[in-house]
């Protein structure tokens, strides 16, 4: 979009584009591979040697530490990482205006704006008025928030807690459900008694897929909201299955 000397990134998805902005014509393009990575690159081409406009890049709020822009979520833990822009290949400071870098400058053809956005693995708390996510933790990366289905989960989601220092790794798996960053962890999972008097958790793995792509591979559990602690545990209860269609 171009407003004036303006001109605004506001979706991050490959491709190019000629506009005239404060009556130049320029050519913008852009190379990403997100959501699963953070890095997005733009090449600018003015018709001419030069072009003299500003160039606003949307930096989301979950890279400015805001889940959303109300108190319903919030992050765990602020991030010290922050978004980084490089101007051919040089480090540039920049003002954020109303969730926007700006970047003004006298551009040249071929200059290359890189953007790199944090890309680690945060936990969002709900507002503790939610009564039902108490003491649960939701998981993102990026844009993209997480849950975890039965077929990855040894048949259950259930019983799975996620305590406040389990450490994630994201790896991108390209023959599971079209595409998707996965997310594993080591994590106590919970066992009932056969007597049903007891309990007991045993360490093993949770892998979480993006909330969008659940539901495609059969009927069964899925959690998004997982308890951080044993005490925070329903065992009693019985998340409903999803039934669909199969899919790779």
């Amino acid at each position: 979009a171009e407003r004036g000397r303006a001109l605004y990134a506001n979706l991050f998805v490959g491709g190019k584009a000629t506009l005239t902005v404060n009556k130049q014509q320029v050519q913008l393009a852009q190379e990403n591979n997100y959501p699963w990575d953070g890095g997005l690159k733009f090449t600018i081409d003015p018709a001419k040697s030069t072009a003299d406009f500003d160039l606003l890049v949307r930096i989301p709020g979950w890279a400015r530490n805001e889940a959303m822009p109300s108190n319903l979520y919030t992050f765990a833990q602020p991030s010290a990482q922050a978004a980084t822009i490089t101007i051919n290949g040089q480090p540039v400071a920049y003002q954020l205006q109303n969730g926007y870098a700006v970047l003004s400058r006298q551009w040249r053809k071929h200059d290359v704006v890189e953007v790199k956005l944090p890309m680690e693995v945060r936990r969002v708390h709900a507002n503790p008025l939610v009564k039902d996510d108490l003491g649960k933790v939701a998981l993102q990366r990026g844009p993209v928030m997480y849950c975890a289905e039965w077929q990855d989960n040894n048949g259950k989601t259930s019983n799975l807690i996620v305590p406040a220092a389990t450490a994630f790794t994201a790896s991108y798996q390209p023959h599971l459900l079209n595409g998707v960053t996965t997310l594993t962890a080591t994590v106590p999972v919970v066992q009932l008694g056969a007597d049903g008097a007891s309990v007991s958790t045993v360490a093993r793995p949770l892998v979480a897929i993006p909330y969008y792509a659940w539901a495609n591979r059969g009927r069964g559990e899925m959690t998004v909201w997982f308890p951080e602690k044993l005490t925070d545990l329903d065992l009693l209860s019985q998340p409903a299955a999803a039934a669909a269609t199969a899919s790779k």
